[in-house]
């Protein structure tokens, strides 16, 4: 099945959401925090900018606000908890089934607390407070590796794979983002065939839920012979999701593949969009 390209916007972006199908784009990608905290009017003019745009909401990221901490002595799964159920009570009427929790600031490993300790902590409050309600909801999880300067735990495939299998739940998987893998040495080059650095390609298989992209080299939306074409990243990443699996398809078998655009814009978000979306659905 054909790939689909979402655009990553904030709730409020409300001109560009209307704007988003007439270049290319099959669904928006919302900011989730900022959407729980958001007013009913104001969730409720998304709503209807989605409608005329004619886009589903099918993704989003940014799972949690950073005053919620997921490890350390501050975690409080009886907190997540509220917070998630309230999150998908509000997600409901999107259809917005795939959720990235990168999420930084509250995943950040304090002073005094163990790394050991700390993934122990991350990985059973997921189990605990993320994923029931994920089951409940026919939501799906996506853990995200971020780059070291973001956070100081969970920055590689690999450590995300370990994370997912603590956690045992079908509803709880990984999002690839070629930015920060490029960042942490994990993306292959458009030659590399053995993938076996970034994680174990048989455990990894199934379990990659979505993914986002951008110039890996510059953050900036993707673009014909900017750096990480002419680099061979996207070939690169292209090769290491078909050597994963991806998509994960649902029971229906009808299951598209998603990629967003996570990414800024170096002039003009509208032109370098629609360039984007046509390279990326003509290369994958």
């Amino acid at each position: 099945m054909p790939i689909k390209i979402g655009a990553c916007l904030s709730h409020t972006n409300l001109d560009r959401i209307r704007a988003a199908r007439a270049l290319g784009y099959d669904y928006i990608e919302v900011v989730l925090n900022a959407l729980a905290a958001a007013p009913e009017a104001e969730a409720a003019r998304f709503t209807e900018a989605l409608r005329e745009a004619g886009l589903p909401c099918l993704t989003g990221n940014c799972f949690f606000p950073g005053d919620i901490k997921l490890v350390g002595p501050e975690a409080d799964a009886s907190r997540v908890s509220e917070y998630v159920h309230r999150l998908f009570g509000r997600l409901e009427p999107l259809g917005c089934d795939t959720l990235v929790l990168g999420s930084g600031g509250s995943r950040r490993i304090p002073d005094g607390t163990r790394p050991e300790r700390a993934y122990e902590q991350f990985a059973q409050i997921i189990r605990d407070a993320v994923a029931p309600h994920a089951v409940r909801f026919g939501k799906r999880i996506a853990l995200e590796a971020l780059r070291a300067s973001e956070c100081n735990m969970l920055n590689t495939i690999k450590q995300g794979l370990s994370v997912v299998e603590a956690v045992n739940s079908p509803n709880v998987g990984l999002l690839l983002d070629i930015y920060h893998m490029y960042d942490c040495g994990d993306c292959p080059g458009g030659t590399d065939t053995d993938f076996s650095r970034v994680a174990d390609m048989a455990k990894l298989r199934g379990r990659v839920f979505h993914t986002h992209v951008s110039c890996a080299v510059t953050r900036l939306i993707p673009q014909p012979g900017d750096a990480s074409d002419v680099g061979g990243l996207y070939t690169g990443f292209g090769n290491l999701l078909a050597a994963a699996g991806y998509p994960v398809r649902g029971s229906d078998g009808r299951t598209a593949p998603t990629m967003s655009v996570e990414a800024g814009e170096k002039t003009d978000w509208a032109a370098e969009s629609r360039a984007a979306v046509a390279m990326l659905k003509g290369m994958y």
